[in-house]
Protein backbone atom coordinates (compact mmCIF):
# COMPACT_ATOMS: atom_id res chain seq x y z
CA UNK A 1 0.00 0.00 0.00
CA UNK A 2 2.73 2.60 0.74
CA UNK A 3 4.37 1.37 -2.46
CA UNK A 4 1.38 2.28 -3.93
CA UNK A 5 0.89 5.08 -2.67
CA UNK A 6 4.55 6.35 -3.36
CA UNK A 7 3.55 4.85 -6.99
CA UNK A 8 0.69 6.63 -7.13
CA UNK A 9 2.74 10.24 -5.73
CA UNK A 10 5.67 9.69 -8.12
CA UNK A 11 2.84 9.30 -10.80
CA UNK A 12 1.10 12.29 -9.88
CA UNK A 13 4.53 14.01 -9.80
CA UNK A 14 5.51 13.16 -13.07
CA UNK A 15 2.02 14.03 -14.50
CA UNK A 16 2.88 17.17 -12.44
CA UNK A 17 6.08 18.04 -13.67
CA UNK A 18 5.13 16.76 -17.25
CA UNK A 19 2.24 18.75 -17.19
CA UNK A 20 4.36 21.62 -16.32
CA UNK A 21 6.71 21.04 -19.02
CA UNK A 22 3.94 20.71 -21.38
CA UNK A 23 2.74 23.76 -20.07
CA UNK A 24 5.73 25.48 -20.38
CA UNK A 25 6.57 24.20 -23.75
CA UNK A 26 2.66 25.97 -24.53
CA UNK A 27 3.56 29.16 -22.97
CA UNK A 28 7.08 29.40 -25.38
CA UNK A 29 4.83 28.39 -28.18
CA UNK A 30 2.52 31.19 -27.53
CA UNK A 31 5.38 33.66 -26.90
CA UNK A 32 7.25 32.43 -29.69
CA UNK A 33 3.92 32.57 -31.33
CA UNK A 34 3.32 36.10 -30.13
CA UNK A 35 6.50 37.04 -31.04
CA UNK A 36 5.60 35.98 -34.48
CA UNK A 37 2.80 37.76 -34.78
CA UNK A 38 4.34 40.97 -33.35
CA UNK A 39 7.10 40.77 -35.88
CA UNK A 40 5.13 39.76 -38.45
CA UNK A 41 3.11 42.87 -37.46
CA UNK A 42 6.28 45.20 -37.29
CA UNK A 43 7.27 43.95 -41.15
CA UNK A 44 3.82 44.59 -42.39
CA UNK A 45 3.66 48.26 -40.39
CA UNK A 46 6.72 48.69 -42.11
CA UNK A 47 5.77 47.57 -45.41
CA UNK A 48 3.23 50.16 -45.07
CA UNK A 49 4.97 52.91 -44.04
CA UNK A 50 7.57 51.82 -47.05
CA UNK A 51 4.51 52.04 -49.39
CA UNK A 52 3.46 55.12 -48.02
CA UNK A 53 6.45 56.75 -48.20
CA UNK A 54 6.23 55.31 -51.77
CA UNK A 55 2.91 56.43 -52.19
CA UNK A 56 3.76 60.00 -50.84
CA UNK A 57 6.82 60.20 -52.91
CA UNK A 58 5.43 59.19 -56.26
CA UNK A 59 2.73 61.88 -55.42
CA UNK A 60 5.66 64.18 -54.94
CA UNK A 61 7.54 64.01 -57.73
CA UNK A 62 4.10 64.27 -60.00
CA UNK A 63 3.35 67.19 -58.57
CA UNK A 64 7.21 68.23 -58.83
CA UNK A 65 6.62 67.02 -62.76
CA UNK A 66 3.07 68.90 -62.74
CA UNK A 67 4.59 72.01 -61.72
CA UNK A 68 6.89 73.66 -64.47
CA UNK A 69 10.43 75.44 -64.11
CA UNK A 70 10.85 79.17 -64.23
CA UNK A 71 12.19 78.29 -67.82
CA UNK A 72 8.97 76.51 -68.95
CA UNK A 73 7.00 79.09 -67.31
CA UNK A 74 8.61 81.83 -69.42
CA UNK A 75 8.66 79.39 -72.37
CA UNK A 76 5.27 78.68 -72.00
CA UNK A 77 4.22 82.73 -71.51
CA UNK A 78 6.21 83.65 -74.58
CA UNK A 79 4.47 80.88 -76.54
CA UNK A 80 1.20 82.21 -75.69
CA UNK A 81 2.41 85.59 -75.95
CA UNK A 82 3.49 84.13 -79.92
CA UNK A 83 0.02 83.17 -80.06
CA UNK A 84 -1.80 85.56 -79.51
CA UNK A 85 0.30 88.09 -81.80
CA UNK A 86 0.00 85.55 -84.41
CA UNK A 87 -4.11 86.08 -83.69
CA UNK A 88 -3.72 89.53 -83.70
CA UNK A 89 -2.35 89.72 -86.98
CA UNK A 90 -3.90 87.29 -88.86
CA UNK A 91 -7.35 89.26 -87.72
CA UNK A 92 -5.40 92.35 -89.03
CA UNK A 93 -4.75 90.54 -92.09
CA UNK A 94 -8.62 89.21 -92.10
CA UNK A 95 -9.66 93.15 -91.86
CA UNK A 96 -7.29 94.56 -94.45
CA UNK A 97 -8.45 91.82 -97.01
CA UNK A 98 -12.21 92.99 -96.23
CA UNK A 99 -11.15 96.60 -96.35
CA UNK A 100 -9.48 95.90 -99.66
CA UNK A 101 -12.36 93.67 -100.89
CA UNK A 102 -14.89 96.33 -99.94
CA UNK A 103 -12.13 99.25 -101.86
CA UNK A 104 -12.22 97.24 -104.91
CA UNK A 105 -15.53 96.84 -105.29
CA UNK A 106 -16.48 100.50 -104.58
CA UNK A 107 -13.85 101.10 -107.35
CA UNK A 108 -15.66 98.23 -109.35
CA UNK A 109 -18.60 100.24 -108.86
CA UNK A 110 -17.24 103.58 -109.50
CA UNK A 111 -15.98 101.77 -113.05
CA UNK A 112 -18.91 100.21 -113.34
CA UNK A 113 -20.86 103.53 -113.01
CA UNK A 114 -18.40 105.37 -115.51
CA UNK A 115 -18.60 102.76 -117.90
CA UNK A 116 -22.14 103.15 -117.65
CA UNK A 117 -22.54 106.73 -118.05
CA UNK A 118 -20.02 106.54 -120.54
CA UNK A 119 -22.16 104.10 -122.77
CA UNK A 120 -25.67 106.38 -121.83
CA UNK A 121 -23.21 109.51 -123.27
CA UNK A 122 -21.82 107.88 -126.71
CA UNK A 123 -25.87 106.37 -126.66
CA UNK A 124 -27.02 109.98 -126.68
CA UNK A 125 -24.28 111.16 -129.24
CA UNK A 126 -24.93 108.04 -130.96
CA UNK A 127 -28.93 109.08 -131.08
CA UNK A 128 -27.98 112.32 -131.71
CA UNK A 129 -26.27 111.39 -134.68
CA UNK A 130 -28.44 109.57 -136.01
CA UNK A 131 -31.12 112.03 -135.03
CA UNK A 132 -29.51 114.47 -137.38
CA UNK A 133 -28.39 111.93 -139.74
CA UNK A 134 -31.52 110.90 -140.47
CA UNK A 135 -32.39 115.13 -140.37
CA UNK A 136 -29.45 115.96 -142.95
CA UNK A 137 -31.00 112.97 -144.83
CA UNK A 138 -34.84 114.15 -144.82
CA UNK A 139 -33.42 117.60 -145.79
CA UNK A 140 -31.78 115.82 -148.54
CA UNK A 141 -35.01 113.66 -149.70
CA UNK A 142 -36.95 116.98 -149.94
CA UNK A 143 -34.56 118.67 -151.57
CA UNK A 144 -34.20 115.77 -154.05
CA UNK A 145 -37.99 115.84 -153.85
CA UNK A 146 -38.10 119.78 -154.60
CA UNK A 147 -35.77 119.55 -157.46
CA UNK A 148 -37.56 116.62 -158.63
CA UNK A 149 -40.52 118.59 -158.42
CA UNK A 150 -38.99 121.04 -159.99
CA UNK A 151 -37.56 119.22 -163.06
CA UNK A 152 -40.83 117.44 -163.19
CA UNK A 153 -43.11 120.89 -163.60
CA UNK A 154 -39.82 121.92 -166.15
CA UNK A 155 -39.87 118.73 -168.75
CA UNK A 156 -44.21 119.26 -168.21
CA UNK A 157 -43.58 122.73 -169.14
CA UNK A 158 -41.12 121.61 -172.24
CA UNK A 159 -44.04 119.16 -173.46
CA UNK A 160 -46.32 121.33 -173.58
CA UNK A 161 -44.43 123.55 -175.71
CA UNK A 162 -46.65 124.37 -178.78
CA UNK A 163 -43.55 124.15 -181.18
CA UNK A 164 -42.75 120.89 -180.00
CA UNK A 165 -45.94 119.70 -180.63
CA UNK A 166 -45.82 121.30 -184.07
CA UNK A 167 -42.76 119.22 -184.49
CA UNK A 168 -44.94 116.29 -183.72
CA UNK A 169 -47.68 117.14 -186.08
CA UNK A 170 -45.12 117.50 -189.24
CA UNK A 171 -44.20 114.03 -188.50
CA UNK A 172 -47.73 112.79 -187.25
CA UNK A 173 -48.52 110.31 -189.91
CA UNK A 174 -45.06 108.42 -190.11
CA UNK A 175 -45.51 108.15 -186.08
CA UNK A 176 -48.81 106.96 -185.94
CA UNK A 177 -48.01 104.44 -188.73
CA UNK A 178 -45.51 103.42 -186.46
CA UNK A 179 -47.32 103.65 -183.77
CA UNK A 180 -50.75 101.10 -185.30
CA UNK A 181 -47.76 99.11 -186.50
CA UNK A 182 -46.39 98.20 -183.64
CA UNK A 183 -49.75 98.37 -181.45
CA UNK A 184 -50.66 95.50 -183.67
CA UNK A 185 -48.15 93.00 -183.14
CA UNK A 186 -48.61 89.44 -182.15
CA UNK A 187 -48.72 90.10 -177.67
CA UNK A 188 -49.86 93.02 -178.00
CA UNK A 189 -52.55 92.92 -174.53
CA UNK A 190 -56.53 93.69 -175.26
CA UNK A 191 -59.87 93.94 -173.14
CA UNK A 192 -62.90 96.27 -172.86
CA UNK A 193 -62.16 98.40 -170.97
CA UNK A 194 -62.25 102.34 -171.58
CA UNK A 195 -58.29 102.86 -172.96
CA UNK A 196 -58.76 99.70 -175.38
CA UNK A 197 -60.98 101.27 -177.25
CA UNK A 198 -58.28 102.80 -179.11
CA UNK A 199 -54.88 101.31 -180.41
CA UNK A 200 -52.49 101.20 -177.29
CA UNK A 201 -48.96 100.16 -177.48
CA UNK A 202 -47.31 97.85 -174.46
CA UNK A 203 -43.76 97.29 -173.03
CA UNK A 204 -42.56 94.61 -174.65
CA UNK A 205 -44.09 95.91 -178.35
CA UNK A 206 -42.00 99.48 -177.28
CA UNK A 207 -39.06 97.14 -176.63
CA UNK A 208 -39.22 95.76 -179.97
CA UNK A 209 -39.77 99.11 -181.85
CA UNK A 210 -36.97 100.91 -179.72
CA UNK A 211 -34.36 97.68 -181.27
CA UNK A 212 -35.74 97.82 -184.83
CA UNK A 213 -34.58 101.38 -184.56
CA UNK A 214 -31.45 101.00 -183.10
CA UNK A 215 -32.35 103.22 -179.64
CA UNK A 216 -31.11 100.01 -177.71
CA UNK A 217 -28.72 99.59 -177.08
CA UNK A 218 -26.89 102.41 -179.16
CA UNK A 219 -28.94 105.76 -177.66
CA UNK A 220 -30.59 104.40 -174.28
CA UNK A 221 -29.66 101.21 -171.93
CA UNK A 222 -32.10 99.02 -171.41
CA UNK A 223 -32.50 100.06 -168.00
CA UNK A 224 -33.24 103.81 -168.73
CA UNK A 225 -35.29 101.85 -171.29
CA UNK A 226 -37.15 100.16 -169.07
CA UNK A 227 -37.32 103.37 -166.53
CA UNK A 228 -38.37 106.12 -168.99
CA UNK A 229 -41.28 103.86 -170.58
CA UNK A 230 -42.73 103.48 -167.31
CA UNK A 231 -43.01 105.93 -165.52
CA UNK A 232 -44.54 107.42 -169.41
CA UNK A 233 -46.97 104.76 -168.50
CA UNK A 234 -47.21 105.58 -164.58
CA UNK A 235 -48.19 109.74 -165.28
CA UNK A 236 -50.38 108.67 -168.39
CA UNK A 237 -52.13 106.09 -165.89
CA UNK A 238 -52.62 109.06 -162.97
CA UNK A 239 -53.63 111.46 -165.62
CA UNK A 240 -56.49 109.03 -166.57
CA UNK A 241 -57.81 108.64 -163.08
CA UNK A 242 -57.93 112.36 -162.81
CA UNK A 243 -60.00 113.35 -165.75
CA UNK A 244 -61.49 110.19 -167.51
CA UNK A 245 -62.52 107.41 -164.54
CA UNK A 246 -65.45 108.10 -162.25
CA UNK A 247 -66.32 104.58 -160.97
CA UNK A 248 -63.57 102.50 -158.58
CA UNK A 249 -63.78 99.73 -161.21
CA UNK A 250 -62.30 101.94 -164.33
CA UNK A 251 -59.67 103.19 -161.55
CA UNK A 252 -58.22 100.13 -160.98
CA UNK A 253 -57.95 98.73 -164.34
CA UNK A 254 -56.16 102.18 -165.61
CA UNK A 255 -54.14 102.55 -162.80
CA UNK A 256 -52.71 98.88 -163.16
CA UNK A 257 -52.61 99.21 -166.74
CA UNK A 258 -48.78 99.89 -168.74
CA UNK A 259 -49.83 100.13 -172.25
CA UNK A 260 -49.69 103.81 -173.44
CA UNK A 261 -52.07 105.42 -176.39
CA UNK A 262 -50.48 107.59 -179.29
CA UNK A 263 -50.66 110.44 -176.97
CA UNK A 264 -48.38 108.93 -174.13
CA UNK A 265 -46.69 107.18 -177.34
CA UNK A 266 -45.47 110.82 -178.64
CA UNK A 267 -44.67 112.03 -175.62
CA UNK A 268 -42.75 108.95 -174.56
CA UNK A 269 -40.62 109.54 -177.69
CA UNK A 270 -40.26 113.19 -177.02
CA UNK A 271 -38.24 112.37 -173.74
CA UNK A 272 -36.25 109.77 -175.43
CA UNK A 273 -35.35 112.12 -178.05
CA UNK A 274 -34.39 114.74 -175.25
CA UNK A 275 -32.38 112.14 -172.95
CA UNK A 276 -30.76 111.32 -175.91
CA UNK A 277 -29.29 114.55 -176.58
CA UNK A 278 -28.01 114.38 -173.22
CA UNK A 279 -26.62 111.51 -173.13
CA UNK A 280 -24.65 111.50 -176.78
CA UNK A 281 -23.60 115.38 -175.99
CA UNK A 282 -20.72 116.66 -174.72
CA UNK A 283 -21.19 118.35 -170.91
CA UNK A 284 -21.33 121.85 -172.34
CA UNK A 285 -23.54 120.82 -175.36
CA UNK A 286 -26.51 119.08 -172.57
CA UNK A 287 -29.73 120.31 -172.44
CA UNK A 288 -31.40 121.82 -169.07
CA UNK A 289 -34.88 123.23 -168.82
CA UNK A 290 -36.03 126.03 -166.51
CA UNK A 291 -39.56 125.81 -164.64
CA UNK A 292 -41.04 127.74 -167.96
CA UNK A 293 -40.38 125.38 -170.14
CA UNK A 294 -37.20 126.83 -171.92
CA UNK A 295 -33.71 125.44 -172.77
CA UNK A 296 -30.57 126.31 -172.01
CA UNK A 297 -29.78 127.01 -175.57
CA UNK A 298 -32.66 128.95 -176.33
CA UNK A 299 -31.90 131.35 -173.39
CA UNK A 300 -28.13 131.56 -174.95
CA UNK A 301 -29.33 131.95 -178.24
CA UNK A 302 -31.98 134.83 -176.78
CA UNK A 303 -28.73 136.42 -174.93
CA UNK A 304 -26.39 136.46 -177.92
CA UNK A 305 -29.34 138.05 -180.03
CA UNK A 306 -29.28 142.31 -179.97
CA UNK A 307 -32.32 143.33 -179.10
Amino acid sequence: RKQRAEMLKKKVEENKVEREKRQAEEAEKKRREEERLKRKKERDREKLEEMKQKIVSEKMKKEENKQPSEEELKKQEEEHLKKEEEKKAFKKKKKQQYMKHIKDLMEAREVAKKEEEEKKAEQKLKLEKHKNTALERMAKEKEKREVGKGKKEALQSFLEREDLWAVEKQFNIPLQYIFSFFSKQEGATGSSTAIDKVETINFSKFSKLCSTFRIVPEVLSTDEMIYIYRKSAREQSVAANETLAKDEATKKTNKDSLNLDYEGFAELLMKVGLMAMNILANEKDKVTINKEGETNKELNTERATPS
